[in-house]
């Protein structure tokens, strides 16, 4: 394992067990003012569809935005894991109608819910372990976003997470894509200005 590998690994740890130590109440809240912030994201009375996860692991909740999202009339998709270690992007209505668990327990649409190009998404919000203010994202190391984001250009991706997980500097491999923006519970902080 490389040294960068192992440092992430180490990382990984570290700061899951930290987010999942954040009591329910502090998660409630934080889960209400990170929707209030993505709604800063520019573009964002326009966006048509927005990409977001099902949270596990202690990964902020997306339950409220999702309400944002469809209450405004826009088109909501998940992931679902694809052939090649990569993800398509699924129509999803917000329940758990018309989704199944996938290999990893986590609910994805099935096979009958319409996909979308990656690259006609508007948003995509990703999930993250750690990250830093230059865009840089630690995730689970699966690679999925990474493999699947690596030449979209469409898209604005904004990772979604606590100040907890905030590093001021992560190590970095070729592969791994930059965020455009991240959210928390205190703030919208724009990666491009790095």
């Amino acid at each position: 394992m490389s040294s960068i590998a192992s440092t992430k690994t180490a990382l990984r740890q570290d700061l899951r067990a930290a987010r999942r130590q954040l009591p329910d109440a502090a998660r409630a809240e934080a889960t209400q003012q990170l929707a209030l912030h993505i709604t800063r994201l520019p573009g964002w009375q326009s966006f048509q569809g927005i990409a977001l996860y099902l949270a596990t692991d202690g990964e902020i909740d997306t339950s409220a935005i999702s309400e944002l999202v469809l209450a405004a009339g826009k088109r909501l998709y998940l992931p679902v894991v694809a052939e090649g270690g990569t993800l398509e992007f699924a129509r999803w209505g917000g329940t758990t109608k018309g989704t199944q668990l996938n290999r990893y327990g986590i609910r994805e649409p099935d096979t009958h819910s319409p996909r979308i190009a990656t690259e006609a998404l508007d948003c995509i919000c990703l999930p993250l372990v750690g990250w830093s203010t230059d865009g840089s994202r630690l995730g689970m190391g699966g690679g999925y976003y990474d493999r699947t984001l690596a030449n979209a250009t469409g898209p604005i991706k904004t990772g979604l997470g606590f100040e907890l997980q905030r590093q001021e500097t992560l190590p970095r491999e070729s592969w791994d894509v930059r965020l455009d923006f991240v959210a928390t519970e205190t703030n919208l902080y724009s990666c491009k200005e790095q």
